[in-house]
């Protein structure tokens, strides 16, 4: 049996009408916020990524930290992403 729970919140109606007037009235606001929205989906899972490969080369590291360029490579541009949204 599956169920599904039909709740509608104020804050949900709220966005949902918020967002149809800006569609009608500025649609390229709307434009400008789903392609922001997309860009930091993507960002995300670059982070995601590079988070991966720095635990692995952490892990798989042989000798000092320091001295491995793969892994302050891979360092460097996880805090280059990073910055991009501060």
């Amino acid at each position: 049996m599956v169920l599904i729970n039909f709740n509608i919140t104020r804050e949900g109606l709220e966005e949902q009408i918020l967002s149809e007037v800006v569609r009608i009235e500025r649609n390229d606001l709307e434009l400008q916020k789903n392609n922001i929205i997309t860009t930091m989906t993507l960002d995300k899972k670059q982070l995601q990524n590079l988070e991966d490969k720095i635990l692995s080369l952490l892990v798989n590291v042989k000798g000092n930290l320091l001295e491995d360029e793969s892994l302050l490579n891979t360092l460097n541009e996880c805090e280059h992403t990073t910055s991009k949204h501060r």
